[in-house]
């Protein structure tokens, strides 16, 4: 799995939300953010929260 930083967090702004793709694509799988502790996974384009 490979992570890209710095990208904006759609619940606190911040920009340290973590995305993760699978190896060898452009497919991202799920983001943290390191401010909030936003966790979510990818459904096609769609961020979905996995915590409240």
């Amino acid at each position: 799995m490979e992570k890209v930083t710095n990208h904006e967090c759609p619940r606190c702004g911040r920009t340290q939300l973590n995305v993760y793709f699978s190896d060898q694509t452009d497919n991202r799988v799920g983001a943290w953010c390191e401010f909030c502790n936003l966790k979510a996974y990818y459904f096609g384009e769609r961020l979905v929260p996995i915590n409240s």
